[in-house]
């Protein structure tokens, strides 16, 4: 099995040229704790999340970004400052 070597400090740098991140949720398998490779990124300002888009498809570490905005189960009456992504 692949363990990818990047850490929620890592990911924060990489996300912070687009505009401060508050926080990186890396999402973990519960039996071995081993993160699945579909993070989210919580960003101060919405609109630094709608800059940090344009990394869909861009190299991270050897693997390319899929960047898209985090899915809601509540209507938002404005764009929200999470992005999902995914290592592929």
């Amino acid at each position: 099995m692949f363990i990818f070597a990047a850490t929620k400090d890592s990911l924060s740098r990489h996300f912070n040229e687009f505009g401060e991140v508050v926080k990186v949720i890396r999402v973990t398998d519960a039996a071995t704790r081993q993160p699945k490779g579909s993070d989210y990124v919580e960003f101060m300002r919405k609109e630094a999340a709608g800059h940090a888009l344009s990394l869909d498809g861009t190299s991270f570490m050897s693997r390319i970004l899929k960047v898209v905005k985090r899915n809601s189960t509540r209507q938002e009456a404005a764009p929200c400052n999470i992005l999902g992504f995914l290592l592929i």
